[in-house]
């Protein structure tokens, strides 16, 4: 179970380094980025992620900066950014904030041309994350993160 959860974290964070490198002012911003932030809930959860993110930084040489917070001050942030230079790379929040997100236009929908994985994920999952066609997140269920190490 400890492998399945790394790779789905790491598939997770792929995704995001993917879309990181989709952003900018199309000045090939993408090879630059060194750092992804990512977005954590605190305590067991940020414990439990760590070396999760760890492997993720060893296998990519991406170093990964975690921030701790909840949804609503990460959508709070995300609005005030008006989707431009948003201070996360990858935020783990419910669903109920993932459509506020869309709604507000502040979300990135994946690309899934470079995230093929996505395409292999439960499609009625799937559903309450795509508007128009386009999916802006990838569900998961973390009932097993207690037993990751």
């Amino acid at each position: 179970m400890n492998r399945r959860l790394i790779a789905i974290f790491a598939g997770i964070l792929s995704i995001v380094v993917l879309l990181a490198a989709c952003g900018g002012n199309g000045k090939d911003q993408g090879k630059q980025q060194q750092t992804v932030i990512v977005g954590v809930y605190g305590g067991d959860w940020e414990k439990n992620i760590k070396p999760i993110l760890e492997k993720f930084e060893k296998d990519t040489g991406i170093k990964v900066q975690t921030v701790s917070g909840a949804d609503s001050e990460w959508f709070t942030k995300l609005k005030a950014s008006n989707g431009k230079n948003p201070p996360y790379d990858l935020l783990i929040l419910q669903p109920d904030t993932i459509q506020r997100g869309i709604a507000a236009n502040v979300l990135a929908p994946i690309d899934e041309d470079q995230a093929p994985n996505v395409k292999k994920l439960y499609r009625s999952v799937q559903k309450k994350l795509t508007v128009n066609g386009k999916q802006y997140a990838a569900g998961f269920s973390m009932g097993a993160a207690w037993n990751c190490l």
